[in-house]
């Protein structure tokens, strides 16, 4: 009796071979027949999951977009604290891999809307559910009485948003990754201005746990089976 295919387990495994084109070459080598190459699959059979290469970026991207969200989601289910609501907030710049990358492909695809208009529906859509995020870590700190008096919580969760994407065009574009402790000093030094109680920079032992918690969305893709 033949195999059953189970297409989500075979997207996030086609989603992996985006990721790696993507961490290597850029949004520009996404192409059908790359990624089926990277895959080791024909093009034809990569169709039956993905019809264009924007549905391939599409669905790489709110894969790691949802990784992100779970992790996000079960800080909150064990109890939100004030580190942990900042370090959902830290999430958008390129402190670990998952999150580089992700930067990486964001910066890319800003790069191409000109190009490829369509993929300015994928990027914002991502951009929203970042925006989102930030919005109710900072409501959250509000309720909990943790910003300082006479702070607007949507407006710093705006401004930290705007400066967290300077931050990680600045890294990108650099053509080098900075030191993720400093980049987390910038990040957190302005946060801490409106925080009753600041909190720490991160150190190096710190960061490499993140990347541990984060990890996941490539095992969970890699281990997949054709």
């Amino acid at each position: 009796m033949p195999k059953l295919i189970d297409h989500t387990e075979r997207k996030e495994f086609l989603s992996a071979a985006v990721w790696k084109l993507l961490d290597e070459h850029g949004v520009s080598a996404i192409s059908i027949r790359n990624v089926a190459a990277e895959a080791g699959i024909s093009a034809g059979s990569l169709r039956h999951s993905f019809k264009s290469r924007l549905d391939l970026l599409e669905y790489a991207l709110q894969l790691l977009t949802d990784r992100i969200q779970e992790n996000v989601r079960a800080r909150a289910r064990d109890g939100l604290t004030v580190d942990g609501a900042v370090r959902i907030l830290e999430f958008q710049i390129p402190l670990i891999p998952a999150t580089e990358t992700y930067a990486r492909v964001m910066v890319g695809m800003i790069a191409e809307m000109r190009s490829t208009p369509e993929l300015r529906k994928i990027a914002h859509r991502s951009l929203q559910q970042l925006r989102v995020t930030y919005h109710d870590m900072f409501a959250w700190l509000e309720r909990a009485g943790e910003l300082t008096p006479g702070t607007d919580a949507a407006t710093q969760a705006d401004q930290l948003l705007i400066l967290g994407q300077g931050i990680t065009a600045k890294t990108i574009l650099d053509g080098r990754r900075s030191e993720p402790v400093d980049l987390s000093r910038a990040f957190r030094t302005h946060l801490n201005k409106v925080l009753v109680h600041p909190v720490p920079y991160l150190t190096e032992e710190e960061i490499t746990e993140l990347t541990k918690e984060l990890a996941r969305y490539r095992s969970t893709s890699s281990s997949s089976a054709h």
